[in-house]
C-alpha cells in the first residue's frame, strides 16, 4: 500500500521538469546492508547503512548521515559505515559492474562518507571543515567515476 502511494505521488510530479522520480525498494536496501548488520535488526540502522552502500556510485558520489545529537541508531550507522564504506563492501552489497571494476583497477577503495550529529545549532568550525573535506572527496570520486566510465566505454567500442 505504501509503495503504491509513493509511486503515485512521485509520478504526479514527473512532468513538472523539476523532479525525476526515484523509487526505493526497501527490501533491496536492507539486503545491501546484510554483510555489515543483521537483516533481522529492526529500525533505521539496516535501512540507513544499506541505502548508503546501495546508492553510492550510482547515482551518488558520497553519503552523508545526519542524525540528532546522541542518537544511538545514528551512532551505530556511523561506526558501521566509517569502517565498511569501501569498494569491496559496495561490491558485496550490490554486485559489480564495469565501472566498479575500473574503479577497482584505478586503486579506489574508500568511498566518501560523513556522519554528522546535529542539535539544531549552527555547525562548529570542525564540522564545517569535515563537510569541506567530504566535498573534496566526493568531487574526486566524481572525477574517478567519469574516468572509469570513459575507460569502460573505450573497451566497448
Amino acid at each position: 500500500f505504501q509503495r503504491q502511494i509513493d509511486h503515485q505521488l512521485k509520478d504526479m510530479f514527473r512532468n513538472c521538469g523539476f523532479y525525476k522520480p526515484f523509487y526505493i525498494d526497501i527490501k533491496s536496501v536492507i539486503h545491501a546492508s546484510r554483510n555489515i548488520v543483521s537483516p533481522y535488526l529492526r529500525g533505521e540502522v539496516p535501512i540507513t547503512s544499506g541505502a548508503a552502500l546501495k546508492y553510492i556510485l550510482n547515482p551518488s558520489c558520497g553519503a552523508i548521515s545526519i542524525g540528532p545529537f546522541a542518537c544511538l541508531p545514528s551512532r551505530m550507522v556511523e561506526s558501521l559505515l566509517k569502517t565498511n564504506m569501501t569498494l569491496t563492501n559496495k561490491i558485496d552489497a550490490t554486485g559489480t559492474n564495469p565501472m566498479i571494476e575500473e574503479l577497482s583497477k584505478m586503486g579506489v577503495d574508500n568511498l566518501p562518507f560523513l556522519a554528522i550529529e546535529s542539535d539544531g545549532n549552527p555547525f562548529t568550525q570542525v564540522t564545517q571543515a569535515q563537510i569541506e573535506v567530504f566535498c573534496l572527496q566526493a568531487n574526486r570520486m566524481y572525477e574517478n567515476m567519469k574516468e572509469a566510465k570513459k575507460r569502460t566505454l573505450g573497451k566497448l567500442n
